[in-house]
C-alpha cells in the first residue's frame, strides 16, 4: 500500500510524525445524529481489525452546517494525539469530504479527489469549468462567499447580491449552464440605493397560512412539500387544464391578476357607464352604432390575458 495516498503528503512521511491523515470513509450511520462517521487511515488504523472497531471521527465543523461524507469519499482526519491506542477512546475529528472541483460535488473517490487537493494523488484536474464556452455562471467566483449543494442548487453572495438558485446547469451535466428554466431568488442592492428582489421560475406560488383559502402546513406536507414538488404543484396550481374561454382551472391557489390589464377592462366598463343611453327608463340601453360606448370592445374582452397561468396567490 503506498504511503502517499493515506499520510499528510510526503512520500517520506512516517506513520505518526504529524497531526492529520487522510482517510477514506467506511461508515456515515450514526444513531446519535451527531455527524459521527468511522474512517480509517491505511497502515495506520492497522491495530483496528474490523471497521466496527474504528474511533468515532467527530466532525470539527459546527453543527449550523449539515456536511456529512459520503462512504468511499475523502477527509482530512485530525488526531489529538499520536497515540493510536485501540481502546476506541482516541479522539479524532474530521473535516471533508475531500472534493476536487466543482463538478465533483455528488461524489468522489478520495484517491481522485487528492489529485487535486494536495500534491498527491491519482488523478489529474479536469479542465477549468470556466474555460468551457457554456460552463460560465455555474459556479461561484473565487471572490463569492457561497454555500454549495451536493448537486444542482446553491446560494451566492457577492458585494450586495444573494443569489438562491436550484437547476442552475442541465439536469445530467454538470459544466453547462442552464439557460432555459432555472428558479432563482435574488436579493440585490442596486447602486447602493434601491433595494430589488426577483423571484424566477417556470412557476411561482405565494402561499400564506391565513389566505384564502387557508392553508396549513400539514396540507403542503401532505401534498409533497417535501417531495419532488409535481404532486405539490398538483394540488396548489391545478394540472394545467382550461375552461372553454382558456380560463385555468383545479388548484386551491387563484391566478394572479394583471393589474395594467384590469385597468384597461375598468375603463372600458367606465366608458360604458359614461357614454351608454337608454331609450326609455328600465329598459336596457342602446348600442352605440360608432362604438362611443365601448360595448362592443367589452363583449369580446379576452379575460385569459387578464391573468397570469404561472404564478398563483391565496
Amino acid at each position: 500500500m503506498s504511503k502517499p495516498f493515506n499520510f499528510r503528503g510526503s512520500i517520506n512521511d512516517s506513520a505518526k510524525e504529524h497531526i492529520f491523515y487522510y482517510a477514506e470513509v467506511l461508515d456515515i450511520t450514526d444513531d446519535a445524529g451527531a455527524g459521527r462517521i468511522k474512517a480509517r487511515i491505511k497502515l495506520v488504523d492497522d491495530v483496528y481489525k474490523t471497521d466496527a472497531e474504528l474511533p468515532w471521527s467527530y466532525p470539527l465543523i459546527p453543527r449550523f452546517f449539515n456536511v456529512v461524507p459520503k462512504k468511499g469519499e475523502g477527509v482530512r482526519l485530525f488526531l489529538y494525539n499520536i497515540s493510536n491506542n485501540p481502546s476506541g477512546t482516541l479522539n479524532r475529528s474530521y473535516i471533508g469530504p475531500i472534493l476536487g472541483q466543482d463538478q465533483d460535488l455528488p461524489y468522489q473517490d478520495k484517491r481522485i479527489a487528492l489529485g487535486t487537493q494536495s500534491d498527491i494523488g491519482g488523478a489529474n484536474a479536469k479542465k477549468k469549468i470556466r474555460e468551457v464556452t457554456w460552463g460560465g455562471g455555474i459556479y461561484p467566483d473565487p471572490q463569492d462567499v457561497a454555500i454549495q449543494g451536493r448537486d444542482n442548487a446553491d446560494i451566492i453572495l457577492t458585494s450586495s447580491k444573494i443569489d438562491l438558485r436550484a437547476g442552475k446547469f442541465v439536469p445530467g451535466n454538470p459544466v453547462e449552464l442552464n439557460r432555459s428554466n432555472p428558479s432563482r431568488i435574488q436579493l440585490n442592492l442596486v447602486n447602493n440605493k434601491e433595494s430589488v428582489a426577483n423571484i424566477i421560475a417556470d412557476k411561482i406560488n405565494l402561499i400564506s397560512y391565513t389566505g384564502k383559502p387557508a392553508i396549513t402546513f400539514n396540507n403542503l406536507s401532505k401534498a409533497g412539500l417535501d417531495s419532488s414538488g409535481t404532486l405539490l404543484q398538483s394540488f396548489l396550481g391545478g394540472d394545467g387544464e382550461l375552461t372553454q374561454d382558456n380560463l385555468p382551472v383545479g388548484g386551491v391557489l387563484h391566478p394572479l391578476v394583471y393589474g395594467d390589464k384590469l385597468i384597461d377592462f375598468c375603463k372600458l366598463v367606465q366608458k360604458f357607464v359614461q357614454n351608454h343611453t337608454h331609450p326609455y327608463g328600465q329598459m336596457v340601453p342602446d348600442v352605440a352604432t360608432d362604438e362611443s360606448d365601448g360595448i362592443k370592445k367589452i363583449s369580446q374582452f379576452n379575460f385569459s390575458e387578464m391573468i397570469s397561468h404561472r404564478i398563483r396567490i391565496n
